[in-house]
């Protein structure tokens, strides 16, 4: 969960049997305003969209302990929103309030580090959040 005015990301486990959420914890982030949460289909990265500096912060998953450790941050355009990673794990879509675009990154699997493409889209005034679909067409 992305906390907005606290600066915080909090992490969760999750109980199979009930879905029920435990705190595994927050981590505290070097940047301001976090928007939005995102895990990446494998599970090893949480990326956050901070509207405030426009960048999006990439978080290590310890598999363990459900607790985050920060890993890097990558520029994602003006006032993003959300994120979004595609179901290979490949691609990552941010949107940018401030633009009113799409931004368009690829994704280091191992390191979970993002590079722009170059394909930002318009996506209208203001986008807030993104989804994708799993269906490959």
């Amino acid at each position: 969960a992305a906390n907005y005015t606290a600066g915080t990301i909090s992490a969760y486990s999750i109980n199979s049997s009930t879905g029920a959420l435990a705190s595994v914890g927050a981590a505290t982030t070097a940047w301001i305003n976090p928007y939005s949460a995102t895990v990446d289909p494998a599970g090893k990265f949480v990326y956050v969209a901070n509207y405030t500096t426009g960048n999006v912060s990439i978080y290590d998953i310890n598999n363990t302990s459900g607790t985050l450790t920060s890993a890097t941050a990558a520029s994602a355009g003006v006032s993003p929103t959300a994120i979004v990673i595609d179901p290979s794990g490949k691609f990552a879509y941010v949107t940018n309030a401030g633009s009113g675009k799409v931004s368009v990154y690829s994704v280091n699997g191992t390191t979970g580090g993002m590079t722009s493409i170059g394909a930002d889209v318009d996506a209208g005034s203001y986008p807030w959040a993104i989804a994708i679909s799993a269906v490959i067409q």
